[in-house]
């Protein structure tokens, strides 16, 4: 957190510099000794999770707190540093919602290994898109038109892959039967090719289109 904007956590830095014995207690000289630094950074770890947690903890129980470390805020000043706590998780939970309903939309489908690291990324995409959402339009944006067009490119990828295998298989089939016309020819003669035989070979493998 940003102490620059937090009253609590500016107060959390300086009670850190006087945890380590430090002689001038400043924002600025605390993040440069690396003993406080470490301190502080562990109470601000706390007081975010204090803050993320509204089922546990009240305003008043974290205001009492930093209180015991010395740190003393009003309710308000608490609550203005809960709120974007809350409205980031609150959009983390959402994305995760919203790419596993994604994820759940396309499982079980016959895949390949590059159409599946394509999902994968897709669902990554979504996540960190839906991290610029405010939690209430992600909630409106649920079921909305970018679910669509998520939908369609995954209906793309799914036609790209469904034509690359069967271009695959097309060109497996064209293999075997070369290879069968190839040793049909060899076995019947002394082993060697004329150009005829070349030429009997492609229209028994490519047809009309040799």
């Amino acid at each position: 957190m940003d102490f620059g904007h937090s009253k609590a956590c500016e107060g959390l830095a300086l009670w850190a510099g006087r945890e380590v014995g430090l002689k001038v207690l400043t924002p600025v000289l605390v993040a440069e000794d690396e003993a406080a630094r470490t301190v502080r950074d562990g109470a601000w770890a706390e007081y975010r999770k204090r803050l993320a947690d509204r089922t546990t903890y009240t305003l008043a129980q974290i205001r009492a707190w930093l209180a015991e470390r010395g740190v003393r805020v009003s309710i308000a000043s608490v609550a203005r540093d809960r709120a974007p706590v809350l409205a980031r998780e609150d959009r983390l939970n959402l994305g995760s919602e919203v790419t596993r309903r994604f994820m759940a939309a396309t499982a079980g489908a016959d895949t390949g290994e590059v159409l599946q690291a394509a999902l994968k990324r897709v669902g990554q995409i979504l996540f960190e898109t839906s991290l610029k959402f405010e939690a209430e339009d992600l909630r409106d944006a649920l079921e909305a038109g970018d679910f669509v067009r998520l939908a369609e490119a995954v209906a793309k990828l799914s036609k790209a892959h469904a034509e690359t295998g069967i271009l695959r298989e097309r060109l497996a089939a064209m293999r075997a039967a070369f290879d069968k016309e190839l040793k049909n020819r060899t076995e019947k003669g002394d082993g060697r090719l004329t150009q005829k035989d070349v030429d009997e070979i492609r229209r028994a493998v490519f047809g009309g289109a040799a």
